[in-house]
């Protein structure tokens, strides 16, 4: 009844634009079963169809993410085949290219990055993704009093840049999960790509689709920092970025911090209470959130200074012994108008590719 209910999923899901509506037409106009066919696909959770390093991806994400995951990746497999698949005559061609799918993968790294971005990439509806409402087992019950964890922690190349392990395993669940398919990639340090406004610009302009996340580090050992939907970009005069031209909703943009001698990271998502995500200039600096700047970088990349800001609903982030935000829940962010100004030892802004 399971592999029956996901067959249909998959199905109704390959229907949707932007998916793969075209192919699964076609098949069915040669007369392909395409339930069946999805059953037959799924039925060994693509074990059969999926080189060993993308099965383990798979795997990985499934734990994290439940049914949803199987369904992605056969659709991106199917996907990444439907030129061939639209060019068949009859149904037993179909057929044996289904049955060869994913053999053409094997242990090419690119091959495999680019197939689960296309999982991910595609337009899923999760909200119908509906687990049975019958436990054989109590064990595996469903618990009232369980409060989820999630732990993710993206792929490090080098150069890596300074943040701790355990402060990328926070932030990196509070991306989304069509952005945490993406690998972080230091583009700018100014030790490494030396101290200018311009050169930052320059280097962000060539990921001007990606979004980014940024840390900032403190002389006393503080760490904070964003994740924005949009990349640093030189904005007019003091304005700010126009929010209806970015790729990516603002809604998923948030600022951190793990003060010194806490081991508490502290997160505080986009509130919605303003359109001021972000300007960037050689004359005022780099300007993260309005209505008081979260974070404010000065033109010369020496200092920075953490206001309270009504676009995450955050106090100024370098003040201790506040209430804080954390994956397992939130609480309200101090209605102090302070702001902290300190000296930068560290700036690392990583684009999403």
């Amino acid at each position: 009844q399971q592999l029956h209910n996901l067959a249909k999923l998959l199905v109704r899901e390959g229907r949707r634009s932007n998916n793969i509506p075209e192919v699964l037409t076609h098949l069915e106009k040669i007369g392909v079963k395409l339930e069946e066919m999805a059953a037959l696909l799924l039925q060994d959770g693509l074990a059969s169809k999926l080189p060993f390093r993308v099965l383990c991806r798979l795997v990985g994400a499934f734990l994290a993410e439940g049914t949803e995951v199987t369904l992605r990746f056969a659709i991106a497999l199917l996907k990444s085949r439907s030129e061939a698949l639209l060019s068949c005559g009859t149904a037993q061609e179909a057929k044996d290219i289904i049955k060869n799918l994913g053999q053409d993968l094997g242990d090419n790294a690119d091959q495999v990055d680019m197939l689960v971005k296309v999982a991910y990439g595609l337009n899923i509806n999760s909200h119908m993704m509906r687990a049975s409402s019958l436990w054989a087992i109590s064990y595996a019950a469903e618990k009232k009093d369980y409060q989820k964890h999630i732990f993710c922690r993206p792929r490090l190349f080098e150069p890596r840049g300074c943040c701790p392990d355990e402060i990328w395993e926070v932030i990196w669940g509070w991306v989304p999960a069509t952005c945490r398919i993406l690998d972080p990639c230091l583009i700018y340090e100014p030790v490494m790509n030396g101290t200018s406004l311009r050169t930052c610009f320059e280097l962000c302009k060539k990921q001007k689709s990606a979004p980014m996340i940024f840390f900032i580090y403190s002389r006393e050992g503080d760490v904070v920092g964003g994740y924005s939907p949009a990349i640093w970009v030189r904005t007019d005069g003091a304005g700010y970025l126009d929010l209806s031209r970015t790729a990516r909703p603002a809604e998923d943009a948030f600022v951190f911090r793990r003060l010194h001698g806490s081991q508490i990271v502290d997160v505080y998502p986009w509130s919605g209470e303003n359109q001021m995500l972000l300007q960037a200039s050689e004359m005022h600096g780099l300007v993260f959130g309005g209505d008081g700047a979260a974070l404010h970088i000065s033109k010369d990349l020496q200092r920075a200074t953490s206001s309270a800001s009504a676009s995450f609903n955050s106090p100024p982030l370098l003040e201790k012994d506040l209430p804080h935000r954390t994956l397992s829940g939130a609480s309200e962010a101090s209605s102090s108008k302070c702001s902290d100004s300190f000296e930068m030892v560290k700036f690392e802004i990583f684009a999403l590719v």
